[in-house]
């Protein structure tokens, strides 16, 4: 399918520029998604931000995580989301294609809640 070359360049870009991972640890993540017959079922059902808020949650916050769950980990995979992009309303997918996209704005927008959240929990 072509959407999926289409989701593993949106996710080495932003992957690469918010967490700093390289290609192939990105392509290592795609596969694994794509293996699971789940993902594949719901693919394109959801934002491809929220996938990202949830990566995010794990790679930045790893000793919080079995403390998150049900509502508050909804709701701050949902700031996250709109950290990354402010409209996920739109389902932008193209999102590692605009060259107007401040990233380093993003990162900051994401380390802000990430402070929050911790200053709360």
């Amino acid at each position: 399918m072509p959407e999926f070359s289409i989701y593993a360049d949106y996710m080495r870009k932003v992957l690469g520029e918010l967490l700093n991972w390289s290609h192939e640890k990105v392509d290592a993540m795609v596969a694994d998604a794509l293996s699971n017959s789940r993902f594949r079922t719901w693919f394109m059902h959801d934002p491809w931000s929220e996938e990202v808020a949830w990566l995010i949650m794990r790679d930045k916050i790893p000793e919080r995580l079995d403390q998150l769950a049900g509502k508050p980990a909804l709701r701050l995979a949902r700031r996250l989301m709109h950290a990354l992009d402010p409209s996920p309303g739109s389902f932008n997918i193209h999102l590692h294609h605009d060259v107007h996209y401040d990233w380093g704005a993003a990162r900051d927008r994401i380390q802000q809640i990430l402070n929050d959240y911790a200053k709360a929990a």
